[in-house]
């Protein structure tokens, strides 16, 4: 037998969005390569490709990783304190593996 629908949400109910005067500690990141087109990674978790922008970061130190094939890793530390993005720029040695 099919379990039967849950009855809909009240339209009274309030909504579960934070209130505007406790804002939710993260930040955003601005990653940026020369040349563009690395992959990223923060803390381990690839982001994207360079230029990427990396939205809900939590506040603290990060750690930020460009990989691009025939250039060295760069690897940076990065402290997220604030609302405003914060950017990382990295120009890309040649190096690595051809």
């Amino acid at each position: 037998a099919a379990d039967p629908a849950p009855p809909p949400a009240s339209p009274d109910a309030p909504a579960a969005a934070p209130s505007p005067a406790a804002a939710p500690a993260v930040g955003s990141l601005l990653v940026r390569s020369r040349p563009p087109g690395a992959a990223v990674q923060v803390d381990g978790v690839e982001v994207g490709v360079t230029p990427v922008e990396v939205p809900d970061v939590s506040f603290g130190a990060h750690q930020v990783r460009i990989e691009l094939p025939g250039y060295r890793p760069w690897v940076a530390e990065v402290d997220v304190s604030g609302t405003e993005q914060v950017r990382v720029g990295a120009s890309l040695e040649p190096g690595g593996r051809r």
